[in-house]
């Protein structure tokens, strides 16, 4: 029985150490994750506003060159080419997700499920909106000289859809924002 009291005594000190010593390690790297978690959603709402003010920037220039193309329908003498470059040509918003990507693949678990689940739809409609401009472009280079109204009213709806996508993908990065900001 005295045996069992000192070796008692002995064991119970050491496993309070290693629960402290683990209490301490499991509270730092806590820390640890809270803090990386803080940088990560600082940079990914940087990104993302940088996706909304490129968005912003091309949006209002894309409707000027929709409305153009509209007036422009009856012009037989004025092709599709000419249009684009009297609108200053088109150009796709830059968008990034590498943060939010390289966030997702390291540390997925420590990111609140409606924030990746938000990250994933916006990187959606980026994905769709690409996809729009390949189809936009592989028209655009086939009916550059065209001068029909049949050919400018099927430009335009190519362009109409894809710009519908950058709207899409505009208002999804201000709900975003919108959420950070609460």
């Amino acid at each position: 029985m005295e045996y069992l009291k000192r070796v008692i005594k002995e064991i119970v000190p050491v496993i309070l150490g290693i629960l402290i010593a683990l209490f301490i390690n499991n509270w730092q790297d806590n820390r640890a994750n809270e803090r990386y978690v803080e940088k990560a959603l600082q940079t990914i709402e940087t990104e993302v506003e940088e996706n909304y003010s490129s968005l912003n920037e091309i949006i209002p220039r894309h409707y000027e060159l929709l409305e153009l193309l509209i007036e422009e329908l009856d012009n037989d003498t004025l092709s599709i080419a000419r249009i684009l470059s009297d609108a200053g040509g088109v150009q796709l918003p830059t968008i990034r997700s590498a943060s939010w990507k390289y966030f997702l693949k390291s540390k997925a678990e420590l990111i609140d499920y409606s924030i990746i689940s938000a990250l994933i739809e916006m990187d959606e409609s980026k994905r769709i909106m690409d996809i729009k401009f390949e189809q936009f472009l592989e028209y655009a280079y086939q009916a550059m000289n065209a001068t029909s109204r049949a050919d400018k009213e099927k430009f335009a709806a190519y362009f109409s859809n894809l710009v519908d996508s950058e709207q899409t993908l505009q208002e999804l990065c201000k709900v975003y924002l919108g959420k950070q900001e609460n």
